[in-house]
């Protein structure tokens, strides 16, 4: 069982727990890897060398914050996404690495 911390706000006392703290802290830290996530894709979208490939990072940008979001619209979660970039790099290294046999 964790600690208990007692804090004063307007006049009274209340308490919370550590594990309370401990997800507050994961759930601002998720926030802040989201954010700089989603700051990455414009950043990416505004650099004239993947404007070929503009479409699908608009449509992965999509994805990403409806399922960092939480929200179920494209039946897409953060593991599927995670899949996806796993193949594209996967993808890439087999059409650009030179083999030798």
């Amino acid at each position: 069982m964790g600690q208990i911390f007692f804090d004063r706000t307007d006049g009274q006392y209340w308490k919370r727990s550590e594990s309370s703290r401990s997800s507050q802290r994961k759930s601002s830290s998720l926030l802040g890897a989201v954010s700089r996530a989603l700051d990455l894709f414009y950043l990416t979208i505004e650099d004239s060398r993947w404007k070929g490939r503009l479409k699908e990072i608009l449509r992965v940008r999509e994805l990403f914050a409806a399922a960092a979001l939480g929200s179920n619209e494209y039946k897409t979660s953060l593991e599927d996404l995670d899949r996806y970039f796993d193949y594209s790099d996967l993808n890439f290294l087999l059409h650009t690495l030179p083999f030798y046999n």
